[in-house]
């Protein structure tokens, strides 16, 4: 008779980001607080790329976590990655300009929010393996993950079939998490 599997490092690691997002209320940042909003994005962006696979032949090490064109949150990234957590993927931020080059990044966050000029995800990293977020897009220029403000709160939508076409592998716990998933195709 076996009794349950150990969870490995890295389903311990996301039970403990997962409890402190929930205990701390990062999910229930209420739409009308503005820069709270904000910062709540700014903090799940710091944490994806734990819970993300990437192609073999990708380099190890600190992810690059590019911000297209949103000050606020880059700032914000900034803050909070100055005071990492003992279980945190290490990112490196870049800001990127409107029409700025996209290479070398693996995570891209391009705010959607009210910006008609907003190119869709994949004509701003066409064919690469980028983990791309946006912020409140229409269909059609959403990224891998999409922000949403559900009931008045922070929540994200996955798109695991344009992840699974990235070449990217996100966790099953991150999946859970999300309002809405976009399952991969057959």
């Amino acid at each position: 008779m076996t009794g349950p599997r150990p969870a490995s490092g890295r389903f311990k690691r996301w039970g403990f980001i997962a409890a402190a997002l929930l205990c701390l209320g990062l999910s229930d940042a209420r739409a009308d607080d503005g820069p709270g909003v904000a910062a709540i994005e700014a903090a799940y962006l710091t944490k994806f790329a734990a819970f993300v696979d990437w192609p073999a032949g990708e380099p190890a090490g600190p992810r690059t976590l590019c911000v297209f064109d949103h000050d606020q949150i880059a700032g914000l990234i900034e803050i909070a990655e100055s005071k990492p957590a003992a279980d945190a993927s290490p990112t490196a931020l870049r800001r990127l300009a409107p029409g700025a080059p996209t290479a070398g990044c693996q995570i891209l966050f391009i705010d959607a929010d009210g910006k008609a000029n907003t190119p869709p995800p994949e004509a701003a990293v066409p064919g690469a393996s980028t983990l791309v977020v946006t912020n409140q897009a229409e269909e059609g220029h959403k990224g891998v993950i999409n922000f949403v403000v559900r009931d008045n709160h922070v929540r994200f939508e996955i798109d695991d079939a344009q992840a699974a076409r990235r070449g990217l592998t996100i966790s099953s716990k991150l999946l859970s998490l999300a309002v809405a998933v976009r399952p991969r195709e057959p």
